[in-house]
């Protein structure tokens, strides 16, 4: 067996011997792909701006491998074309004198390689009229404070920016409000002061008193300088709309039982209604019932906590039974008096009602249950079906 291995290594080594001088060796040059470059705008640079009439330097340089270096140049307002600034240029540099009567606004650079292959754009920058320029947006316009009420004192404040380069002389502006009952309101020549150019700032501050009867939409429409007596550069930025919601209040009311002729030393209940006459919940407050002989005696209180009341809704629970002490035929008196400590925002503040009655003798008639007298009509009697009381 150990002879039989050296023979066949033997047998190797000749034969590996006999084709060495046949090998064939093969040079590999594999053709390694230029990686396409790209082109970056350097100039203007992040946080510039310009004003109509200078000019702006538009300055570039190519990363990589380009074959062709020539570009075309164009101007976009945000994202929106405006017009090409050159077809072609083959050097590394363009200078574009923007017109004196140019329109303001945020600019950018397109530039895109002669094959089309490379898009490059610059940062945005804004330019700036040479003349002043009065604007106005919808968010320069507030409210304080910011969630009013039907009722409500208010300021409206309206922010004006020249953005122009140029100072602003003094100038008027026009401010008009559509209210939620279909009236508009018109405040004619609200003063603006004199401006600095680029950037300068005034706010007009107009105070105002909501309608107390009516909640609802109002729309303010703002026109700066509308006698146009300054020479601006854009007169479509001097207008602008904004809107706020006055909300609802309760308008809580009272009624008390009218009619309810008491008896010498028999107990009378004596009952309150409440009613939310408003468009929104009201909250918990406090009802006082009060009773008094005659006006010369001590009235008796009661108090009650009244829960929240929906709108258009009646609290009929408070009630007071109350024993007389007294043979003569004088006034005797009854009050309700709604949210006396002035716990609610309401409508108005008619809370109080009452009535006085005369002491009815033994045998006589007990008089009407079905009349109430209300705070919000005046004291006079009325049906409880009037008002809703069942």
């Amino acid at each position: 067996m150990k002879r039989l291995s050296i023979l066949v290594v033997m047998f190797l080594l000749l034969f590996s011997s006999s084709f060495a001088g046949n090998v064939i060796v093969h040079k590999f040059n594999p053709k390694i792909p230029k990686i396409k470059g790209q082109m970056i705008i350097t100039k203007p640079y992040k946080g510039s701006y310009f004003t109509a009439g200078n000019t702006v330097r538009i300055r570039w340089k190519a990363v990589g491998y380009i074959k062709n270096k020539c570009v075309s140049l164009s101007l976009y307002r945000q994202n929106h074309y405006v017009f090409k600034l050159t077809r072609k240029v083959c050097v590394n540099g363009f200078d574009w004198k923007i017109p004196t009567n140019f329109t303001a606004g945020q600019y950018k650079i397109k530039l895109v390689s002669e094959d089309g292959t490379i898009t490059a754009y610059s940062s945005l920058f804004p330019i700036i009229s040479s003349k002043p320029d009065l604007s106005v947006k919808r968010n320069d316009i507030s409210i304080t404070p910011t969630n009013p009420y039907m009722g409500d004192k208010i300021t409206l404040n309206v922010r004006i920016t020249n953005i122009g380069a140029a100072k602003a002389a003094r100038s008027d502006a026009k401010i008009t409000i559509k209210t939620p009952y279909g009236k508009t309101l018109k405040y004619d020549s609200l003063y603006i002061a004199p401006m600095s150019g680029l950037g300068g700032r005034y706010t007009i501050k107009l105070p105002l008193t909501l309608d107390k009867s009516r909640h609802g939409k109002y729309i303010v429409n703002v026109h700066l300088d509308y006698r146009k007596s300054l020479n601006e550069a854009n007169w479509n930025n001097n207008k602008a709309t904004f809107s706020f919601i006055a909300k609802p209040l309760p308008d809580l009311g009272v009624c008390i039982d009218a009619n309810k002729r008491p008896r010498p030393f028999k107990k009378t209940t004596i009952r309150a209604y409440v009613i939310n006459l408003g468009d929104a919940p009201s909250k918990p407050c406090n009802l006082v019932i009060a009773v008094q002989d005659d006006i010369y005696t001590t009235m008796h209180k009661y108090n009650f906590r009244i829960p929240a009341i929906m709108p258009h809704k009646i609290y009929s629970k408070a009630h007071v039974r109350y024993r007389w002490h007294d043979f003569s035929n004088k006034k005797k008196y009854f009050y309700a008096v709604i949210d006396s400590k002035k716990e609610v925002k309401e409508v108005s503040e008619s809370n109080f009602a009452s009535a006085y009655y005369y002491l009815t003798r033994p045998g006589g008639k007990h008089g009407e249950k079905n009349k109430v007298v209300c705070s919000w009509l005046s004291q006079y009697p009325v049906d409880k079906s009037v008002v809703g009381i069942k």
